[in-house]
């Protein structure tokens, strides 16, 4: 891996600076959080007391067959339609239970409002949900008043008890859908009456699953208690508000005063409610702000993701609407209808509500509860801006501290990456050291490298040369003793001397004769590479590789009589631009190396190709091919393939010196072998 990676994945051990800061403010929110229900707990501690120095808490009520009012704001229109109690978001309650088979809705949805004055009752019937279905029953079964009491028909009973305790029972019942008027049973003078009740009057609209009715009558004429029964028609079957055995229960109406006096207790963004011991809700004031301009610094849709996963917001119970229904009872603050204080944050869309409750007390009684609901904007309006400050800065020191890692790992990478080329131009293609290096004076470690590389390359080209002046200097050395070797070998020849020792001398002589062309091998690659070196700075001449090629073919037919050579040639001219002497003693190279392994039976072929990026010539020889594991060291210093030795000696130099030739020209020199596997090519590239 490259360096600028390496630093760029350390670079991203900065990703833990955001997540220390949302832990932070994660830690702060929940601190506010709790910081916000006790301050919530406490106002309502103190709203609780101020409630019973005022004498204003609610009444102990029995929670059996009990009737809930809606409180309304008025404009409930006598029509059978329900639009106007859903505008105000009046939830109807159910009653009964639906039969299998039968449709999903409940055989009976009752409502009850009240605007101070009046009692608004709304009633949906579903006789398609009735207990005792029949296929042959008519959906709505009217009132016959021919011959017949007022027991006939599909019909409302209500049932009103005074604060005296007297039962007033009233039937509503209609002979076909428009306007109803109450009717009452009474005796007068012996003799059972029915007499109509104006001032329950309403509405009664058929619809395919039944009918709706809507009623209306004076608050004051509702009494204490109050309970309903809607019965069947065609079975007479029924269904009550009551409890089994009885007609009534507490008819819970708004306190109204009450209202007015939370008014006092009320604080921004709150909501303010009291529930009586039934759980129901008989006052209510305030309306939490759900508008989100409250915060208007929104954060970054991942730091929002990440604050509310890590804050668990999205774990949160979602909010319900019993402020809607009034009822508390299965709630989750219903506990402090049992002494104990609660609170909970509830989940709305994309706010968040805190709901707290408080148990009041009358008498070492619990009487009710005081509910207070408030929004989170102003603690996510802190907590967004928190987050986004730290995003932002996270982000800029992230940014800034990828971007100077990565600049300084490019900027190493450059120093490196000059220091390796460098070191790699040190060896030119003739396998010889350059002396010239660029030092660094920089005082860190790669600086501290280029220098230990150039004292390297010093003492490797002091190496180098001592080694290359090696061969000229043995030579000279040797070739005095050699002498003297020989010269007493010559004296012996003339001494008479025993006959096996005469073989020894004739060996003797033999060795001292091959060391002699050993040393005169030496001497004469010494003296090639001293000339190449002496004429690699001179000028080239423009000759025709053509003309040349054609004389050297008949100069080494004459030389190489039982060697059979070919020539190969364009018919256009080859102006290049070379020296011909060290050209030539190249050519004398290869052709000697083709001459030594081509066989009795095998021909060499000389041959030009011209090229569009270069001239070549090739020496084209069948016989034993090149070892694959050579073919890149062939034309290195002392490398040779012969497998056997003859009677002439062979450094393997002659190929090395193709090649420093070659270098001269700023040319290749290469070899392979044939495609058809029966002999091998060199080839001398001259760049045009």
């Amino acid at each position: 891996m490259r360096l600028s990676r390496q630093l760029l994945l350390v670079s991203l051990f900065v990703l833990v600076l955001p997540l220390a800061g949302i832990n932070w403010v994660q830690d702060m929110a929940l601190t506010m959080r709790e910081q916000q229900a006790q301050v919530l707990n406490a106002s309502l501690r103190a709203t609780a007391a101020s409630l019973a120095l005022r004498d204003t808490l609610p009444k102990l009520v029995s929670a059996e067959g009990e009737v809930y009012v809606h409180p309304s704001k008025g404009g409930l229109i006598l029509d059978g339609y329900f639009e106007d109690w859903q505008a105000q978001n009046l939830v109807s309650r159910a009653y009964g239970a639906t039969s299998k088979g039968t449709d999903s809705s409940p055989p009976v949805m009752f409502n009850a409002a009240s605007d101070g004055s009046n009692l608004y009752l709304a009633f949906q019937v579903n006789n398609k949900a009735s207990s005792r279905p029949s296929s042959n029953q008519e959906n709505v079964v009217y009132y016959s008043p021919v011959g017949k009491t007022l027991a006939n028909g599909d019909r409302v009973q209500l049932f009103i008890k005074g604060e005296q305790g007297q039962l007033q029972q009233y039937m509503i019942v209609t002979e076909a859908p428009g306007p109803v008027i109450a009717r009452t049973q009474t005796t007068w003078n012996g003799i059972e009456r029915v007499v109509r009740e104006y001032r329950i009057r309403g509405a009664w609209r058929e619809i395919p699953e039944g009918y709706q009715l809507e009623l209306m009558m004076p608050l004051s004429m509702a009494g204490k208690q109050f309970g309903f029964r809607v019965i069947r028609g065609s079975n007479e079957s029924w269904i009550s508000s009551a409890t089994p055995g009885s007609e009534t229960g507490e008819l819970v109406l708004p306190d109204r005063a009450l209202d007015d006096t939370l008014k006092h207790f009320l604080e921004p963004d709150m909501r303010l409610g009291v529930i009586n011991s039934a759980g129901w809700q008989i006052a209510e004031t305030g309306e939490p702000s759900k508008s989100t301009k409250a915060h208007t610094e929104q954060p970054v849709w991942i730091a929002e993701w990440l604050f509310k996963t890590l804050l668990r917001w999205d774990s949160l119970p979602e909010y319900q609407a019993h402020w809607r229904d009034g009822g508390w009872q299965n709630s989750i603050v219903s506990e402090a209808l049992e002494g104990q204080p609660r609170y909970l944050w509830l989940k709305d869309d994309k706010s968040y509500r805190l709901l707290s409750a408080w148990p009041l007390e009358k008498d070492g009684k619990v009487v009710g509860a005081l509910v207070a609901e408030q929004g989170s904007h102003s603690l996510l309006a802190i907590t967004w801006k928190a987050l986004n400050k730290l995003f932002s800065l996270s982000f800029l020191v992230i940014v800034l501290a990828a971007a100077g890692l990565l600049g300084y790992a490019s900027w190493l990478s450059l120093r490196i990456r000059k220091l390796n080329q460098a070191t790699e131009d040190c060896i030119v293609r003739d396998g010889r050291l350059r002396t010239s290096f660029p030092v660094s004076r920089a005082k860190d470690e790669i600086g501290e490298l280029s220098r230990s590389i150039n004292t390297m390359l010093a003492r490797l080209e002091e190496h180098t040369e001592y080694l290359r002046t090696l061969g000229s200097k043995l030579s000279h050395e040797l070739r005095t003793p050699l002498a003297v070797v020989r010269s007493s070998l010559d004296n012996l020849e003339h001494e008479n001397i025993h006959p096996q020792a005469q073989v020894y001398a004739e060996r003797a002589m033999a060795g001292a004769d091959r060391l002699g062309s050993l040393l005169s091998s030496i001497s004469e690659a010494t003296r090639l590479e001293a000339m190449i070196d002496d004429m690699a700075s001179s000028e080239k001449e423009v000759v025709d590789l053509r003309q040349m090629l054609e004389d050297l073919y008949h100069a080494y037919s004459g030389a190489y009589p039982k060697v059979q050579f070919t020539l190969e040639l364009p018919k256009e001219p080859c102006p290049v631009a070379i020296i011909p002497d060290l050209v030539v003693q190249a050519m004398d190279k290869l052709v000697s190396n083709a001459a030594d392994f081509c066989p009795k039976e095998g021909s060499i072929t000389l041959r030009l190709i011209m090229l569009k990026h270069a001239n070549c010539i090739e020496v084209e020889n069948d016989g034993e091919l090149l070892p694959d594991s050579m073919q890149k060291s062939l034309f290195d210093s002392m490398v040779s393939v012969r497998k056997t030795r003859g009677d002439k000696a062979h450094l393997g130099l002659g190929l090395y010196i193709v090649r420093l030739v070659m270098s001269c020209h700023n040319g290749l020199a290469a070899g392979k072998n044939r495609d058809d596997k029966t002999g091998v090519v060199f080839q001398l590239q001259f760049p045009q």
